[in-house]
């Protein structure tokens, strides 16, 4: 039987073997990065930003990485910490650019990111053309220019252009979810046109494909989505059978995403709760 002290030294152990590994990791970095590997200025920035979090020094890292190496995941983790104002002044509309330029790089997630924030933008453009009496009209024309060329996003967010900011958005969603296989833009857009948000129209055939391709993707609410559409016949035909193997890959979905099989039990409480037989 371990004793306490025995365990407080093995945890004594176990941190400093774990803070030389760290410091093993920062010279590697450093070395690679000062030899001007993106992937190695890249890991530098996380470095900083996870284990000391110090977002001003991360933010260092990533700006050239992204700007001038054209690092697409060093532009998505910059975009971040404009958007949360971690390290940097906070500044939405340089996270704009940035997920947009990390979106033209390769990044998805980016892609997902910039198309979310344009459609955000352009409903509260459209709000602002009508405030409420004593409501000050936001102004989009500040920030940005982190991106020298500037963005198609940003140049429609600072003319107040809610219909281009759609249509960017819904190219930059797009090129997340075809070009790039990122799952969450796919669901993103699908939910948007499943209930008609953000002043697009509904259009549920649509974004039934759009789930189906990210329920392919183990997105597991697109999966359940797409069940509660079949058992309802919402926008495609009413299919129980459907509506089953679209709750089996929910659960398959949770399972890719825990690396743990569901327990039956589980499954058993899932199926009751939200399978066919659930339809009221």
């Amino acid at each position: 039987m371990m004793t306490p002290a025995r365990r407080k030294r093995d945890l004594a152990k176990s941190d400093a073997e774990q803070r030389r590994i760290d410091e093993e990791k920062y010279v590697g970095f450093s070395v690679a990065c000062n030899n001007d590997e993106a992937n190695a200025c890249h890991s530098l920035g996380e470095w900083y930003a996870v284990l000391r979090a110090n977002f001003s020094k991360a933010a260092e890292l990533y700006r050239p990485n992204c700007l001038e190496r054209g690092y697409a995941n060093s532009c998505f983790n910059l975009g971040l910490l404009f958007g949360a104002g971690k390290g940097v002044q906070k500044d939405r509309t340089a996270a704009l650019e940035l997920f947009e330029r990390g979106c033209e790089l390769g990044n998805g997630d980016a892609c997902d990111l910039a198309g979310r924030s344009l459609l955000e933008a352009a409903a509260r453009a459209e709000s602002a053309d009508s405030p409420a009496e004593g409501a000050a009209k936001p102004d989009a024309t500040r920030g940005g220019g982190i991106v020298k060329t500037g963005s198609a996003g940003s140049a429609a967010l600072k003319a107040g252009d809610a219909a281009a900011m759609r249509a960017h958005a819904d190219k930059l969603l797009q090129r997340g979810c075809v070009d790039l296989e990122n799952a969450t833009a796919c669901k993103f857009l699908g939910e948007v046109l499943l209930v008609g948000r953000f002043g697009h129209p509904m259009d549920k055939p649509r974004a039934a494909e759009l789930l189906e391709t990210a329920c392919d993707r183990f997105e597991m609410t697109a999966c359940r989505n797409l069940m509660l559409m079949h058992v309802r016949g919402d926008g495609v035909p009413k299919d129980f059978a459907k509506a089953e193997e679209f709750r089996q890959r929910s659960v398959a979905a949770v399972e890719q995403e825990s690396g743990v099989r569901m327990p039956e039990y589980l499954q058993e409480r899932f199926r009751k709760n939200h399978g066919p037989e659930a339809r009221s």
